[in-house]
């Protein structure tokens, strides 16, 4: 339970920015302004006519809330806080939190340095243009920074029906590549077996996947990567590997992606010990043949 909700602004209007404006206005938050690329608007009072104003930035203190969300693109982020640390605002009242993955809180420096409160807050979800706050329900959201500020937003991420994970700098990083691989590139291979079925004129395509990915996911978070571990290689099955190699041999590209992740695979069916030491044996020398 937050007592005292502090005024908040919100810099960017993207899907985050977006998905946490409808979080603030549900839960009694005094927005205070937002700004996006090209415009802002400020509210001179709770509920009242917004202020139109062409320029994506504040100019003083009254245009901003006592808690300022950064959610713009990651490489704007700096910029903005250069931007804001010059203006004759007295910061340490004001705490400033950005939502990237990948930066840490020490982008928000300037800032730190006039005074201010800093923190990162990183929802690690997917978000798309539209997304409303149902969309910070039941994930984890990481924080990294000022001790006080985190603690706040502890209780934040509460309210949002989420769960808070505090990092430390480099664990922040560590993560973020951690979701990259779980998001993004897990997206990159599904794209790559929907070019593939096409190919093959494979009626219904990748929908036809649907129900084993979802088990596959589903005994991931249930059993661990390791027990969920199915198929050819966790049975040491050398011909169909064998098969699969040389259907694909005029694709380099998809046989070079097959052998790395064979041999990913290789390694946790070594640590099941489910399969003779011989098979595994021939399985390393297939997966490390160009």
């Amino acid at each position: 339970m937050i007592e005292d909700k502090p005024s908040v602004s919100i810099i960017g209007k993207g899907a985050v920015g977006s998905a946490l404006y409808g979080f603030f206005s549900e839960n009694g938050f005094y927005i205070k302004s937002e700004w996006n690329s090209r415009s802002g608007r400020i509210f001179r009072e709770q509920r009242s006519e917004p202020l139109y104003v062409d320029r994506n930035l504040p100019v003083s203190s009254e245009e901003l809330g006592d808690l300022i969300f950064i959610t713009t693109p990651d490489d704007v982020i700096a910029g903005v806080a250069e931007s804001l640390a010059v203006l004759p605002i007295n910061w340490r009242e004001k705490s400033v939190v950005h939502t990237s993955g990948n930066i840490t809180s020490s982008v928000l420096g300037l800032l730190k340095k006039e005074g201010a409160s800093v923190a990162s807050m990183h929802p690690i979800q997917t978000f798309r243009k539209g997304d409303g706050s149902e969309r910070f329900e039941h994930i984890y959201v990481s924080l990294e920074g000022d001790k006080e500020l985190c603690l706040f937003l502890e209780k934040m991420v509460e309210l949002m029906k989420a769960r808070s994970v505090f990092l430390t700098p480099d664990q922040k990083s560590q993560l973020h590549i951690a979701a990259v691989f779980s998001s993004n590139y897990v997206t990159a291979l599904m794209h790559k077996m929907e070019n593939f079925l096409i190919e093959a004129e494979v009626d219904d395509g990748i929908k036809v996947l649907e129900p084993l990915v979802k088990q596959v996911i589903s005994n991931i978070f249930e059993k661990g990567a390791a027990e969920s571990l199915t198929g050819p290689i966790s049975r040491g099955d050398i011909d169909s590997v064998q098969k699969h190699l040389e259907l694909l041999k005029h694709d380099k590209e998809l046989i070079e992606l097959y052998k790395k992740l064979g041999a990913e695979a290789l390694k946790i069916a070594k640590k099941r010990k489910a399969v003779p030491e011989i098979r595994l044996k021939k399985l390393q020398d297939i997966f490390g043949r160009g």
